[in-house]
């Protein structure tokens, strides 16, 4: 009896150094990895604690961020002079086109009125505008132009996720 205590002993006690080595090889493989930001601009923040934890920065779409640790969830970060956390869907270990690096892509997404309607005809919009006028909804039409041409402010951002759970937000109660 008294064996096979001792053997279920060194049993637990093997899986537990087996998990605490794998838990610090997770650690290790993070550290110095590199990811991307896959969102207009990622939200770093002070901890982990999605809608509590203070924003340290924004980071624009295609920023390289230097791994430091990692949870379940987010990714301890360091981004120019900064360290805090991102939420691991809001970056991608793959490098994304050079083209867009370093822009936030609401910089890419804003529009005059007239860059808007070329947008528009170039994607087979503009037989909605014969429709618009055809059926008297000109104004409306215009008005979803202009609509189109509007970018949301990163603070508007955050509070859809947080109110909609998405995002980093998910999982809240």
């Amino acid at each position: 009896m008294q064996a096979l205590r001792r053997r279920k002993t060194e049993v637990f006690l093997s899986l537990g150094v087996l998990l605490v080595v794998a838990l610090m090889a997770g650690a290790v493989y993070a550290k110095g990895k590199t990811v991307y930001v896959t969102v207009n601009s990622a939200k770093l923040r002070e901890g982990t604690e999605a809608g509590q934890s203070k924003a340290v920065a924004y980071v624009p779409y295609g920023d390289p961020l230097e791994v430091l640790a990692e949870n379940d969830n987010y990714y301890q970060v360091k981004w120019v002079d900064k360290v805090g956390w991102v939420h691991k869907s809001q970056v991608s270990d793959k490098r994304p086109k050079k083209e867009v690096q370093g822009k936030s892509r609401s910089n890419l997404t804003q529009m005059t009125g007239s860059q808007a309607s070329a947008s528009a005809s170039g994607r087979g919009l503009m037989e909605g505008k014969k429709y618009a006028d055809a059926k008297g909804l000109t104004k409306e039409y215009k008005l979803v132009e202009w609509l189109e041409t509007l970018a949301p402010t990163q603070d508007a951002l955050d509070a859809f996720q947080q109110a909609g759970k998405l995002g980093a937000y998910q999982g809240e109660k």
